[in-house]
């Protein structure tokens, strides 16, 4: 995508704190001539991320909507080596997309850079309690959430909490308008997801508000020259035709010395991928540490499961198993913390493959 991007303005939209309001019709604060889209006219939009899965999600939906003035507010706190994440980044095919990618530190800098610039449509990952109260009196025209992973369709955080704190989760809900599942916010006008019947099958009620975007996988094929070329040095040195690869959470993810013990003996090859918000891994010398934390799971999936025999995932409930349905005949997914819930999401999706051509979805 060849076209001349312009700045976006600092001129103030509306005083720090205050309400977010859209720019008069007719106006351009971009630089650019305002045009519409040929699919769908979300105007000036502005995006927050907070992990590079929500970056692809969000390229991808500039991409397939054709939004010609888009920005990212890329924040800093959530992603481990931001630094290099952020450069390669810019250096990428995906960087045509915005018309700018802005660094901020935090979740409140990301909403006070909104105070300053005139948008019409703003593209969350989470409507649900403090995020909700913290950005949605941003709203112009539209706020829009989009897929952020697979607890986007069903999450099992509401159900795994006391009662106490569920009630009163529920009570804020009720007053303020946040959602209790994702997209269930009173202000959220759309959801943006990859398979979206799986999510009008699990969110009835939230069925009108759910649209197609390619997401994640989607993305990465659009751009996956530049991946492949900054993993296939480490990828040539490769050995094993039998790796197991262990997807970290928070923390590296809580496992026992016998668990440990015994996936070692298993796998000759035992190679670890940091969570990318923190980048913490098991501590065990028999174990290969993947530098790079900011790079998606589903790139290392793929391009491995390309140059192996066999690979095993581990994981604690993540959103790969969903992105890599298309992989099920060369990798093998198991799930240490053996959420029911992520576990129907994906069931689900096998027979939901999404379309390119659907907009809008609704349950009978």
């Amino acid at each position: 995508m060849n076209r001349a991007r312009g700045k976006v303005s600092d001129e103030r939209a509306h005083p720090p704190g205050g309400a977010a309001t859209a720019p008069p019709e007719g106006t351009d604060t971009w630089g650019t001539a305002a045009a519409p889209s040929t699919q769908a006219s979300f105007g000036r939009s502005v995006f927050i991320c907070c992990k590079p899965l929500q970056f692809l999600t969000c390229a991808s939906i500039v991409r397939h909507y054709r939004i010609e003035q888009a920005l990212v507010l890329l924040v800093a706190e959530s992603i481990a080596e931001y630094d290099a994440f952020y450069a390669f980044v810019e250096a990428s095919r995906h960087r045509s997309l915005f018309n700018e990618i802005r660094r901020v530190p935090t979740q409140a800098a990301a909403r006070e850079a909104l105070g300053t610039l005139h948008y019409d449509s703003l593209f969350i990952d989470n409507d649900r309690t403090s995020k909700y109260l913290l950005l949605a009196p941003m709203k112009t025209r539209h706020l829009c959430l989009y897929e952020e992973g697979v607890s986007t369709y069903f999450s099992s955080y509401l159900y795994e909490m006391p009662l106490s704190r569920r009630l009163k989760w529920s009570l804020v809900a009720l007053v303020r308008g946040c959602g209790l599942r994702f997209g269930g916010g009173r202000r959220t006008d759309q959801v943006f997801v990859s398979r979206p019947r799986t999510y009008a099958r699990l969110n009835p009620r939230l069925a009108h508000k759910a649209r197609y975007c390619p997401g994640l996988v989607g993305e990465l094929e659009q751009g996956w020259e530049d991946w492949q070329a900054l993993l296939s040095p480490w990828l040539d040195r490769l050995t094993s035709a039998t790796p197991a690869l262990v997807l970290g959470t928070w923390g590296g993810g809580d496992i026992s010395a016998e668990r440990l013990a015994e996936l070692k003996r298993r796998h000759p090859l035992l190679l670890f991928k940091p969570h990318p918000h923190d980048g913490c891994a098991w501590l065990d010398a028999d174990i290969q540490v993947l530098d790079k934390p900011w790079i998606p799971a589903e790139v290392w999936i793929r391009l491995l499961a390309s140059r192996v025999d066999e690979l095993v995932v581990y994981h604690y409930s993540s959103s790969s198993e969903l992105y890599c349905l298309d992989l099920l005949d060369r990798v093998t997914f198991i799930d240490l913390k053996g959420d029911v819930y992520i576990r129907r999401v994906c069931d689900l999706a096998v027979g939901d493959p999404g379309h390119d051509d659907i907009d809008h979805v609704a349950i009978a």
